[in-house]
């Protein structure tokens, strides 16, 4: 497990630190839209490029699922989910809430999470009952009166695995909003995963959520003591097209609003 977790924590840091060298030179940065709403960049394939290539280097039999490049089955039981730039409509309009996050899955249960956010300095990892760490100190979503639902902010966002995602998002917005709650969307859903394990937010509510902006966070959010169910209220599985996470009694409030 220690050689996953340092390839991966290497890889994340390598393409978080290339990523933080474009934004801070933007001068002939390149983007272009891949759908309605969604925007990719030179940075996003770069960023792949380098995770990819680690990868192929270092575990040459596993399967790759990548946002840009999808998926490269060579049948193993080990699957890598990459989202190697995530919140890139953020990076492009210089706004600092962007990451690399980085799972790996051993027969669809994640084993390895690293979040990378070079512009707040803050590097999430996890593995596998080995409990949830930011820059290597230990973290835990507060079991006692320091979380209060009514006095967190709360996350949200949307993806492309449910086709109503977008309308179901904007109406939890608009609940969350007329019944006098915090809740934004910050446009990262793997970095707001990982302050929802620190607990700086406190839920994440993704319609349609796609695995590869989840798949670190969900495990980081188990290892700090949280939990991850679909709209149903059951466990959150790789097939899940619907997230909520939290701690167990606030995602209980979230689902009741």
């Amino acid at each position: 497990m220690e050689k996953y977790l340092n390839v991966t924590k290497k890889l994340a840091k390598k393409a978080g630190d290339e990523l933080l060298s474009l934004y801070k030179n933007r001068e002939n940065f390149t983007y272009s839209s891949k759908s309605k709403g969604e925007i990719v960049s030179q940075a996003d394939h770069l960023a792949e490029e380098i995770i990819i290539r680690g990868i192929q280097e270092s575990f040459p039999d596993h399967n790759i699922y990548s946002e840009e490049s999808g998926v490269e089955n060579n049948q193993s039981d080990y699957t890598w989910i990459i989202d190697p730039l995530d919140g890139t409509t953020n990076f492009v309009f210089n706004l600092h809430f962007w990451n690399v996050s980085i799972a790996l899955m051993h027969k669809g249960n994640p084993i390895i999470g690293v979040i990378y956010a070079p512009m707040y300095n803050e590097f999430y990892t996890a593995v596998d009952g080995g409990g949830a760490y930011c820059n290597d100190v230990r973290i835990e979503i507060p079991k006692d009166d320091k979380l209060q639902f009514d006095k967190s902010l709360h996350g949200y966002c949307y993806g492309d695995k449910l086709p109503a995602a977008k309308p179901i998002a904007a109406d939890y917005y608009k609940r969350m909003l007329l019944s006098g709650y915090s809740c934004r969307q910050l446009g990262s859903a793997a970095l707001e995963l990982g302050r929802v394990s620190g607990g700086m937010l406190g839920s994440m509510y993704i319609p349609g959520a796609n695995t590869y902006d989840v798949a670190a966070g969900v495990l980081l959010i188990k290892e700090a003591g949280g939990v991850i169910v679909d709209q149903d209220g059951e466990e959150w599985k790789l097939k899940s097209d619907f997230l909520i996470a939290g701690r167990e009694d606030i995602v209980q409030m979230v689902r009741n609003i």
